[in-house]
């Protein structure tokens, strides 16, 4: 009994790792882009506005 559910357990992992692995597509770059109006130098936090 217990080796049949060893058995089952196996045959459901295994495919479904093969597909994990199988699926590494290359990533695009995430690019970010900040716009701000009417900002000084010193009104941002790590410039020391508080």
């Amino acid at each position: 009994m217990k080796t049949s559910e060893i058995l089952k357990a196996t045959l459901l992992l295994v495919p479904a790792i093969a597909w994990a692995e199988g699926n590494n597509e290359q990533k695009k770059t995430n690019i970010v882009f900040i716009l701000s109006d009417d900002a000084g130098y010193a009104d941002f936090g790590f410039q020391g506005s508080k």
